[in-house]
């Protein structure tokens, strides 16, 4: 089957189905989609839809295995269930309605080749979503969703694909959990963005026709993540339009891309396009960490800024990664008040001129202040502990002094020992005096040998000095 020349290829569906509230696998959204875009678009009423098997393997690219084959087999089971798809009333109120997707469906019961195909029909309640569209529907080549991987990557990309003609929308977050029915698996917000948004964002930019970058937005009360902005913009060389299927091949195969462009080799992996600059920026299919940030950063800097390919490579040779991604912050930020005309001249120059995010600034100015407070109180208490130390050092080698001058007496059998001796035994001390040791092994305790420095002491003031 030529993939490129098959009788549908559109999907066609209202904006409600599209955000409907369910939870299908890679293989079963495959099947839904394919099965969808085999519809007789003109019809009034559902018809069984016969689906070969290997026709569905050969569009998705997949490989002609067991896995793939059982699960295909089982996704019409899968699809045989309640999705909830919101509404408004004509009084405006928002509701669900629980309708079930598909009415009956067969499965081979063996491989025969005849007999390897599936059918479903869709359920009656379907038919204002799939049939009797009149206003506010999706509609896409099917081809633009054969090589994602990820269920998430495909909802994505037909939620956004549903807005592309507003340029951007936003979306709280927990809406987002909610229709992609990812509420008890991705509890956080950084789980969320890191298994969902930025997967999604990288392969809808490899592989769709539309790309997209997105802005966080903070609640009232300024600490948490609640919403985020999306910016829709195309990917034209995957844009496949049905009447014109080679229009962008073409074109593609026209296109001369200088390898010193991106100073790491060209190839066909990804490539992103703007027409409004006639530039085509192509990744190698090694996909180095750099071409995938090339890749990455110019979504929004050259598409969507509308910076000049040659600008945007001289840029990046001589700022950081941070600094880049600061300015196109800063862009974002600005854009969202309407005040800028000129995008990639702001752009251009937030990055020159190093501008910042005054709500990131204050927070690193607030971190800052917190690290300089923690360092001066860690350098007085390291101060502090030094001093200390320096005096039971001190203190110590004191000691050792005095000792050495009692053990000379001692030798010298000196009078103010035994004196000295028998008032340490009388003392709060005494009790650990030991009399069946001598002098010298009793004052190897450190309490008798204080004790006793300081009966001499007032025995004799100047006995140490």
């Amino acid at each position: 089957m030529d993939i490129t020349k098959i009788k549908n290829s559109l999907v066609v569906s209202s904006n409600d189905l599209v955000h409907a509230k369910y939870d299908l696998s890679l293989w079963q959204k495959r099947v839904f989609v394919y099965a969808i875009s085999q519809l007789e678009k003109e019809h009034t009423d559902f018809e069984p839809i016969k689906m070969n098997i290997k026709d569905i393997i050969k569009f998705f690219k997949a490989s002609d295995g067991a896995l793939v084959y059982n699960a295909i087999i089982e996704a019409p089971k899968s699809l045989d269930k309640t999705i909830e798809i919101p509404y408004i009333t004509q009084k405006g109120f928002l509701r669900y309605g629980f309708i079930k997707l598909i009415k009956q469906y067969t499965i081979p019961a063996d491989e025969k080749g005849e007999n390897q195909y599936i059918e479903i029909e869709f359920n009656d309640a379907l038919r204002p979503h799939l049939l009797e569209l009149k206003e506010k529907f999706l509609k896409y080549d099917i081809r633009n969703v054969i090589d994602l991987q990820s269920t998430y990557s495909f909802r994505m990309y037909e939620i956004l694909k549903s807005h592309e003609y507003q340029k951007s929308i936003e979306f709280e977050i927990e809406y987002l959990r909610a229709i992609l029915e990812v509420k008890n698996i991705y509890k956080s917000y950084k789980d969320l963005k890191r298994r969902i948004i930025e997967k999604a964002q990288h392969d809808l930019a490899k592989f769709c026709d539309i790309s997209f970058s997105y802005v966080e937005k903070k609640g009232a009360k300024g600490k948490k993540i609640e919403s985020l902005v999306f910016h829709i913009s195309k990917n034209e060389l995957f844009d496949r339009t049905p009447d014109k299927p080679d229009k962008n091949q073409s074109a593609f195969k026209n296109l001369t891309v200088k390898r010193t462009l991106l100073q790491n080799g060209v190839g066909d992996e990804a490539t992103l396009f703007s027409k409004k600059q006639n530039l085509v920026i192509d990744i190698s299919h090694s996909e180095s960490d750099k071409e995938k940030l090339i890749l990455e950063l110019s979504q929004v800097v050259v598409v969507q800024f509308g910076v000049s390919l040659k600008i945007f490579m001289t840029l990046f040779d001589t700022h950081s990664e941070k600094e880049v991604r600061q300015a196109i912050q800063v862009t974002l930020k600005a854009l969202e008040t309407g005040k800028v005309s000129n995008v990639a001249g702001f752009f251009v120059e937030a990055l020159r001129g190093g501008y910042q995010d005054k709500e990131e600034q204050k927070k690193i100015t607030e971190a800052q202040k917190l690290t300089d407070k923690k360092a001066k109180v860690d350098a007085a208490y390291k101060a502090k502990q030094l001093e200390t130390e320096a005096k039971n050092e001190q203190r110590r080698l004191e000691n050792e002094r005095k000792l050495a001058i009692i053990k000379n007496l001692i030798i010298q059998k000196s009078e103010l020992i035994p004196q000295a001796v028998e008032q340490l035994k009388n003392s709060m001390f005494g009790r650990t005096y030991d009399t069946h040791q001598n002098i010298e092994e009793n004052i190897a305790k450190p309490m008798l040998a204080g004790g006793l420095m300081n009966i001499l002491q007032k025995l004799e003031p100047h006995i140490f000095d």
